[in-house]
């Protein structure tokens, strides 16, 4: 059952609070935009961090709801949307929790505290909520983590072992691009195992479910991939894998901490 608790602001609360004004609307798309643009390398935003956690407030007091008890996606506390904001602006960063906090932190004190996106939120509180949820949080609201990969995996393939060859990289096109959606969906997805549903890969890959399973078993061959859980219908359990991030110094240097032991304690 879904409990609902929710704190709606007026709207003057909200303009004073979030920025806004009617003659200058920062638009959600902004965020996306900034998400795209930034370096993994030395964490430059498009947007400066003041706009991030405007749309960020935005995006967490336009929701219906500000609480949510257990419903079909988990479990989410008062700073989920808030939260899941902020991080579509960093996706490509792997730095620690604490230092996307001391980012958000000054602004929202700068804005009236914590108790403005929650009114039972004091300073401890939110950091607890925070960085429960950045280490939660997967995608980007409204998308999911097979199609985040996937874009992921055509912007930066991996070219695995199979395809280095000219003529096997032509003849494997498909399989280069499979092994890349694996290895960025186990980095976002960290250490915990991932799905590769025969189905919607092969929408995505054109090509058909059959494929999807001879190039699961081709990875595996080649040791990119590793079954934790086998498929059974009866308790509609789908394979479980993990992807050696280790194998491409690119998943490694993206990879949140405990990814690699995942791999390795499995095999």
């Amino acid at each position: 059952m879904v409990v609902h608790r929710t704190w709606i602001p007026r709207m003057s609360e909200l303009t004073k609070y979030v920025g806004l004004t009617s003659n200058r609307v920062l638009r959600k798309t902004d965020m996306h935009e900034s998400h795209r643009d930034t370096s993994s390398a030395k964490g430059d935003r498009k947007l400066p961090i003041s706009q991030i956690v405007a749309l960020a407030m935005e995006d967490h007091l336009s929701d219906e709801c500000r609480y949510e008890g257990n419903s079909d996606e988990g479990f989410h506390t008062q700073l989920w949307s808030f939260t899941r904001a902020v991080r579509s602006c960093y996706a490509e960063r792997a730095d620690p929790h604490e230092v996307f906090f001391r980012d958000v932190d000054p602004e929202i004190r700068k804005r009236g505290g914590w108790s403005i996106l929650g009114s039972d939120l004091n300073d401890e509180q939110a950091y607890l909520e925070f960085v429960s949820n950045w280490r939660d949080i997967r995608h980007r609201k409204g998308e999911s983590p097979l199609s985040n990969a996937f874009e992921k995996a055509k912007n930066s393939p991996l070219g695995p072992m199979r395809c280095q060859d000219p003529a096997a990289e032509q003849r494997l096109r498909g399989y280069g691009l499979f092994v890349s959606v694996a290895g960025w969906l186990q980095v976002t997805m960290g250490d915990r195992p991932i799905l590769l549903p025969c189905e919607k890969l092969g929408e995505l890959l054109d090509v058909s479910p059959r494929t999807i399973t001879q190039y699961r078993r081709l990875a595996v061959d080649d040791g990119y991939l590793t079954i934790v859980a086998t498929h059974s219908f009866q308790k509609r359990i789908a394979t479980e894998f993990l992807f050696d991030v280790t194998r491409f110094e690119s998943l490694a240097r993206a990879s949140q901490k405990g990814t690699a032991e995942a791999f390795r304690e499995a095999c």
